[in-house]
């Protein structure tokens, strides 16, 4: 079996998981029409676009953080119940696995950046056409962690169910890292310590040049780019060490 066939094989699997999409893909197209295209105001001006599509971007990086969790956990829940074994018998190497596995998790992602931006596209978002396309791809190439994180909660709890609900435990964690209402200030030097502050400030990046929703006066605070880098390397770096820990963990039984 060529690579090109496994990738295509295995992200028409991914797509056939009605309750993944649905979180992945409908929560977070929901949360932005009401966050966002019905709320009054969000037609003001912010920086190069408006408020609606500052939201929009926060929708669309939720959503392609839960894809890439449901995706990943799903996988490895494939291994433990044999589907590594079965495709150890075919000539598919484990590199072609493990490209594939990549192409899916970035296509689950891509995907719910997509439904969301369509939802803002067709609503009030707006910004340049540079924006909305540096704004996906950073969406995108943000869930790097959180593909770790699905590793994680995966491998240490071994079923389905504890995958969806690791998709699940991501909505606290946006709302604590400022992606899906605005924070009081005061909270906001622990709101940059969450996992999810780092991945959903730099795909608003390109929108937001840094700037971050408050719910308090001034309403706006300024937060360098290498707050948003340093929180996704350290995250991924303790996500790794983890995903480290359960594997020998797991070998040593």
């Amino acid at each position: 079996m060529s690579t090109l066939r496994y990738i295509s094989f295995d992200i028409r699997r991914a797509l056939k998981e009605p309750t993944a999409l649905a979180v992945s893909i409908a929560l977070p197209s929901v949360l932005f029409i009401v966050f966002g295209a019905s709320q009054t105001g969000t037609d003001r001006a912010f920086n190069d676009g408006n408020v609606a599509a500052y939201v929009m971007i926060g929708m669309a990086a939720y959503g392609a953080i839960t894809g890439a969790v449901g995706t990943v956990g799903n996988m490895v829940i494939d291994e433990i119940s044999g589907w590594g074994r079965q495709l150890a018998l075919t000539p598919l190497r484990a590199w072609q696995r493990t490209v594939a596995q990549i192409v899916t998790t970035m296509a689950r992602a891509a995907l719910a950046v997509i439904g969301v931006f369509l939802c803002g596209y067709f609503g009030s978002a707006s910004m340049p056409i540079r924006e909305w396309l540096a704004a996906g791809a950073l969406s995108v190439v943000a869930v790097i962690p959180f593909s770790l994180y699905g590793l994680v909660f995966a491998s240490a709890f071994r079923s389905s169910a504890a995958v969806s609900l690791t998709s699940l435990s991501i909505v606290p964690l946006a709302f604590v890292g400022n992606a899906f209402a605005p924070m009081p200030e005061s909270f906001m030097p622990f709101a940059r310590f969450s996992p999810i502050y780092g991945s959903v400030s730099l795909a608003r990046y390109p929108l937001s040049d840094g700037i971050q929703a408050i719910s308090s006066a001034p309403y706006t605070v300024d937060d360098p780019l290498w707050y948003a880098l340093v929180n996704i390397a350290a995250w991924t770096l303790i996500f790794a060490l983890i995903c480290t820990l359960l594997w020998r963990r797991d070998k040593g039984r």
